[in-house]
């Protein structure tokens, strides 16, 4: 399955031709074959943004708890996390057997110790093409292919319909980036949540977000102009 952008034609992320389509450079918006994955509630919805910028990649719990709680977690995160994925799994359902898979919600939204994964069986992601695009724009660069550089490049900024989660309830100021934690495979954050020094991060995931530990901090950057 390939995806046309604009007049580019960018292959999907790597795996099969999967039914999974999801789209966070701009709105969000993730389908099942065609059926929308829409929940109505805000904070499922910002589980699944967080989930979707790092498909098929571990996030860990406390980067979910510091994207949920940035001003810190609550003494019961870890069972309102359980809820909030509880309700996005049966939003997860509901649009699988719309779509009449033979995948169920635990597929999907897979639970692995201390973190979640959404599984895209091989289907797409924006943000993954955007990754892939940019980086053969900058290895085209260094090898001296200016023409090959630019080219890619602009594919890549194509992808990018607005800024980020536009229609999520706080301002999206940061792109997918890769969360520092201690469990491997760590995922990007949407962003939206504060901004410390690596010692403070490290003191204030340990104190408030499930799942992390001393010296835990959160990188970001700010997405491209």
């Amino acid at each position: 399955m390939l995806l046309l952008v604009g007049s580019a034609i960018v292959e999907p992320a790597e795996g099969g031709d999967g039914d999974m389509d999801l789209r966070v450079l701009g709105g969000l918006a993730a389908h099942e074959g065609g059926v929308p994955i829409s929940p109505s509630a805000v904070l499922p919805r910002q589980v699944l943004a967080l989930l979707a910028a790092s498909a098929d990649r571990v996030v860990p719990t406390c980067a979910i708890a510091e994207e949920l709680w940035p001003q810190g977690a609550p003494a019961h995160a870890e069972q309102a996390m359980e809820s909030h994925t509880r309700q996005l799994r049966a939003d997860i359902g509901a649009a699988l057997q719309a779509a009449g898979s033979d995948r169920s919600a635990e597929d999907v939204l897979v639970r692995v110790p201390g973190a979640y994964r959404l599984d895209t069986g091989g289907g797409s992601s924006d943000a993954r093409a955007f990754e892939r695009t940019a980086g053969a724009g900058y290895r085209a660069l260094e090898a001296g292919d200016l023409h090959l550089a630019g080219r890619r490049l602009r594919e890549a900024v194509d992808l990018w319909t607005a800024a980020p989660f536009t229609e999520s309830p706080r301002d999206r100021t940061c792109a997918p980036t890769r969360c520092c934690s201690p469990t491997p495979g760590s995922a990007p954050s949407t962003g939206g949540s504060r901004r410390t020094s690596g010692s403070d991060a490290g003191a204030n995931s340990a104190r408030t977000s499930p799942g992390c530990s001393p010296g835990s901090t959160h990188r970001r950057r700010s997405t491209p102009s």
